[in-house]
């Protein structure tokens, strides 16, 4: 695949630290040629301990990528017998749900111990996704989101962990009326700050020319369905582009979000504002 990508994050208007942190990463790898991972998180919690969790948790997952990612990909551990059936086929997408799991679940350990300590709440959300040749895999836990473009049509993938979301999934509350509920900040699940973590998987096929969006509920809350499908296709290719003006290609992306912060924050997002790009796309 071929990847042009772009990520904006904003302090936004009011809030004096940025809790948001992010992390995007496109790599060549052997056996599955160009990756891509990508990464937000939104901090929660008083003065800087939001910062401190989303922060840990990236450099947790920064780590992950490059020091236990390549054995999964290289299948350096499968010791399975070779005349095993096909339907046991070995699956990297599904051994790094269990990693990131499993890393999810230490990261909300470690953060409540340091809650503890600190006598402070302390806590974050995040959303993530890797994109492993025409595979990819999603994960959310709390109400950053990742939104997927394709064929003109732009669709959630990933689920809010939040009091709104529930009431919407029992049929208790609309979505109007969960727009201007005082309880829509109110997270189920955020990692450091719950007992037992369930994330939110999604995991699908690419098309040829696809986008996806990842963001925090600053970007999202006042983004309107138009604005989104304008986002996402600003890195729409001509037919006859050439491949390698991809860095002008990242360039427009990052302004156009840039740009779309700007709205935001001109029509009264106050939160911390934080958004990826990836656009992945058949190399010619």
């Amino acid at each position: 695949m071929f990847f042009t990508t772009g990520l904006v994050t904003d302090k936004g208007t009011v809030k004096e630290i940025n809790q948001d942190a992010m992390m995007l990463k496109v790599a060549m790898t052997k056996e599955h040629g160009r990756i891509a991972f990508g990464l937000i998180c939104d901090g929660c919690g008083g003065l800087s301990f939001g910062e401190i969790a989303s922060a840990s948790y990236v450099r947790r997952m920064e780590d992950w990528f490059y020091n236990e990612l390549p054995g999964i990909l290289t299948n350096e551990d499968d010791t399975r017998k070779l005349d095993e059936s096909s339907d046991n086929r070995y699956d990297p997408i599904e051994l790094i749900k269990g990693n990131w799991t499993y890393i999810s679940t230490q990261m909300n350990e470690r953060l409540m111990e340091y809650g503890i300590q600190k006598r402070a709440s302390v806590g974050t959300t995040v959303c993530m996704i890797i994109i492993i040749g025409r595979e990819y895999l999603a994960m959310n836990i709390g109400d950053s989101r990742i939104y997927k473009y394709t064929n003109k049509k732009v669709s959630c993938i990933t689920h809010d962990h939040s009091y709104v979301q529930k009431q919407m999934d029992e049929g208790r509350m609309t979505l109007k009326e969960a727009q201007i509920s005082p309880m829509k900040s109110v997270l189920l699940q955020c990692i450091g700050a719950v007992g037992a973590l369930d994330p939110y998987f999604s995991r699908g096929i690419i098309g040829r020319d696809e986008s996806f969006l990842l963001c925090c509920d600053g970007f999202w809350r006042k983004t309107s369905p138009n604005d989104m499908v304008r986002i996402m296709n600003v890195s729409g290719y001509d037919k006859n582009s050439d491949l390698s003006s991809g860095k002008d290609l990242d360039n427009k992306i990052e302004s156009v979000l840039k740009d779309h912060i700007e709205k935001l924050k001109y029509e009264g997002e106050k939160d911390n504002i934080s958004a990826i790009l990836i656009r992945a796309r058949d190399a010619i």
